[in-house]
Parts: structure tokens; sequence; C-alpha cells
């Protein structure tokens, strides 16, 4: 309940502050916002490297998912049968993509590509994978974001233009609520990154009471190109 009005107070106050602005500069904004999830997606291996390589942000991730979904080294599920470890998958927490991934993987090649030997390692790390990818793409797009966001100021002369500024306003209102959504989409990308966090489980279990939120969680786009990166 709680996270279904989140969404819509979102959704909602881009709508007015896209009618306030007026269709030029909420398009610019949303032109803006695409632009940043293509560049993201193309920087993110740079990122995540980074992130990796400069504070080993995927083992401490690997770690905390062990923790949190209680994965222990040669434990039953290593040598369950490969339905019981596929539904196991299936019960996580996850975009559809992530587990439709990690269950198409789960053999020894997609082992050996992630340097593991066993189906709870392979589990663990194929999440802190995709938590790292997706941390990384919040990161760069956040700071693109913000680029655009300095550039778009130029457009406010259009509010000089009476007629033109009524036609703005109620552009603005539906390309607000286009960005609304968008903004949601990104939002739970980042809460697929807290999904082997505590908090994060606690969120989730807060999206998954709303269906409509579940189903935008569950699929997607942008989830699903983090699984893409992680094999």
């Amino acid at each position: 309940m709680a996270a279904g009005i989140a969404a819509a107070v979102i959704v909602i106050i881009s709508a007015i502050e896209g009618a306030r602005k007026g269709g030029l500069l909420t398009l610019w904004s949303i032109a803006g916002v695409f632009a940043a999830i293509i560049l993201s997606i193309s920087l993110n291996g740079k990122v995540t490297a980074f992130l990796n390589e400069q504070i080993h942000l995927d083992h401490y991730v690997e770690k905390r998912v062990e923790k949190q979904l209680k994965l222990n080294i040669n434990s039953e599920l290593d040598h369950a049968e490969e339905e019981i470890q596929k539904e196991f998958i299936k019960a996580l927490p996850l975009p559809s993509s992530w587990k439709n991934t990690m269950i198409e993987n789960n053999n020894q090649e997609g082992y050996s590509k992630i340097l593991t030997g066993t189906f709870t390692g392979y589990v663990a790390k194929s999440i802190a994978v995709m938590s790292v990818n997706a941390l990384a793409f919040i990161i760069t797009f956040i700071l693109i974001a913000v680029i655009f966001f300095a550039v778009s100021v130029a457009f406010h002369i259009v509010d000089a233009i009476p007629v033109l500024k009524q036609m703005n306003a109620a552009a603005g209102f539906g390309l607000g609520l286009l960005r609304g959504f968008l903004i949601v989409w990104i939002l739970l990308t980042l809460l697929a990154f807290a999904s082997g966090f505590g908090w994060g489980q606690m969120l989730i279990e807060m999206v998954m009471e709303n269906p409509v939120i579940q189903f935008f969680y569950t699929h997607n786009i942008i989830s699903m190109c983090m699984a893409l990166l992680a094999f």
C-alpha cells in the first residue's frame, strides 16, 4: 500500500511540475532521461570495473547476499536437483529478468564465467554482479541527468509567449506523467540493488503488496539490461 502511494505521489508531482514548466522543457527533461539511460548502460562496464577494483564492492555485496539469504558453502542446495535449485531461484525477491538469467546460466559454463564451483556461490556472485551493475547505472545516470538539468534552464524562454505558454502547459502535464513513470522505474532498479540487504528486503516486501508496482519491479527493462551485462 505504502509503495503504491509513494509511486503515485511521484507520478502526480512529476505531472504537475510538467504542467508548470511546460511541454518543451519537460520534453527536454524526458530526452535527458532517455539519453542518461542509454549512456549509463554504455558506460556501465567501466563504472562497474571502477567500483569493483577500487572499493571491492562486488565482494561486499556478495557477502551481504550470502548472509541475507543464509547461503552456506556445501549446503544441501549445492547437491540438490536442478529443479529444486530452479525453484529456489524463482522464490528470490528479484526482477524476473535477473531470475531468468540465473536459471539459464545455472550450469558449469555459467559457474566458470563468474569463477565459482557451487550453486550457492553462483547465486551469491550472480546477484552481486547484477547488483553492482545496477548501482553503477544509478550513479552514472544521476551524473548525466544533472548535466541535462543544467542545460534545460535555456528553455524557460518559451514561457514569455502567451499562446505557446498554454499549449506548453498542457503538453507538459502529459509528458510529466511519462517522466514520473520513468522515475519510478529507475528507483525500482535501485531497489533491486538493495535486494541483498535487510532494509532492501523490507522495501521489496512493501512493493510486492501492490500488484501494479510489483509488475513494474519484476518487469523492469533497466534491470533486464543489468542481467544481460552479467554474463
